[in-house]
């Protein structure tokens, strides 16, 4: 499963302004999917990181599952924490590469899922939002 296309990338501003710096602009932002497969079991998460600022990669995430199908997806109560640690990227901000594709972070899980949600926990370092160009989930049909 993939989330977007190396071309593009996912900005989110979260809690800041457009030009206002901060270490926590893009924390608590991020995505939710529906896989096409249907329930689905993930077991590894990658990111490529977008395009310009370093500060902006997220550094941390994680990523929950769910079974709900309707609106309480977005609310934040349906879901099941899979994930929680380093998004894949090298700590050296001098040494990452743009549309750097980061190391595959696996876990344990056993568990289908309909639905998957990814926040960003922290990023690099203060900008005024966090940024990815794609995102695979890596499952069991």
């Amino acid at each position: 499963m993939c989330i977007d296309f190396l071309n593009t990338t996912h900005l989110n501003y979260g809690n800041t302004v457009v030009g206002q710096s901060s270490s926590t602009a893009g924390v608590g932002t991020g995505v939710f999917t529906i896989p096409v497969l249907g329930p689905t079991i993930v077991r590894a998460i990658q990111f490529t990181i977008g395009g310009d600022a370093l500060n902006r990669d997220p550094f941390t995430i994680t990523l929950e599952g769910s079974n709900t199908t309707d609106s309480a997806l977005s609310v934040g109560f349906s879901w099941t924490l899979l994930y929680s640690g380093e998004a894949g990227f090298n700590s050296d901000s001098n040494s990452v590469i743009r549309y750097y594709l980061g190391q595959k972070q696996n876990f344990t899980n056993n568990l289908a899922f309909t639905a998957y949600c990814i926040l960003v926990t922290s990023q690099r370092s203060s900008d005024d939002c966090t940024q990815f160009s794609e995102m695979h989930l890596f499952s069991l049909i």
